[in-house]
C-alpha cells in the first residue's frame, strides 16, 4: 500500500499528527492502536491468501470498551455515515425489568456476580451483554451492550 494512503489513514483515525510525515517511524499515539476488521492473509490450512486490495477506511475498528462500575461517564463517538454512538466508559446505574409484572426499574447495581465473555471481568466489575449484575431488586442478566449505546438495561433472574 501507497505510504500516502496509510498515512491519511493513520491521521483519519488519530493515530498520526497531522504535521508528520508518513515514514516508517511514524509518531503513533500509544493508546490509540489502529485495528484492523479485514479479512485475515491466512487461510484456514494455514496457507497464504492473496488479497486483490489493499485496507480500507471503513474497516477499521476500535478498542473494546470495558465499562466498569463507578460513577457514570459516557463518551459521543462518531461513526460511520455520521451516526453517533454513546460510549458508557463507567456506569453504576441500571434499568432491571421483572418479567413476571413487566415493570422497570432504575436501580443502582451493587457489583459483577459473573461474566461469561471473560471470567477476569467479574474481578474487575467490567459490565458486558450477559454479565450477571447484582442490584438492590436482585440478581439480573444485562441484555444490552453498554459500552455501544451508553446505558444498562438487564432482566432479573
Amino acid at each position: 500500500m501507497r505510504p500516502d494512503v496509510v498515512a491519511d489513514i493513520l491521521r483519519a483515525c488519530g493515530a498520526l499528527d497531522p504535521g508528520s510525515s508518513p515514514g516508517r517511524d511514524a509518531d503513533i499515539k500509544e493508546k490509540q492502536i489502529m485495528k484492523w476488521q479485514g479479512k485475515s492473509r491466512r487461510k484456514p490450512s494455514g496457507g497464504r491468501h492473496i488479497r486483490n486490495r489493499g485496507k480500507r477506511k471503513f474497516e477499521i475498528g476500535r478498542d473494546a470498551t470495558d465499562t466498569h462500575l463507578a460513577a457514570m461517564r459516557s463518551k459521543k463517538v462518531r461513526t460511520f455515515g455520521g451516526n453517533q454512538k454513546m460510549r458508557l466508559h463507567r456506569c453504576d446505574v441500571a434499568n432491571v425489568t421483572d418479567p413476571k409484572d413487566a415493570t422497570t426499574r432504575k436501580t443502582t447495581i451493587e457489583t459483577v456476580e459473573g461474566n461469561p465473555a471473560n471470567q477476569y471481568y467479574t474481578r474487575r466489575n467490567i459490565i458486558t451483554r450477559g454479565a450477571i449484575i447484582k442490584t438492590e431488586l436482585g440478581s439480573a442478566r444485562v441484555t444490552n451492550r453498554p459500552g455501544q449505546e451508553g446505558f444498562v438495561n438487564a432482566v432479573l433472574i
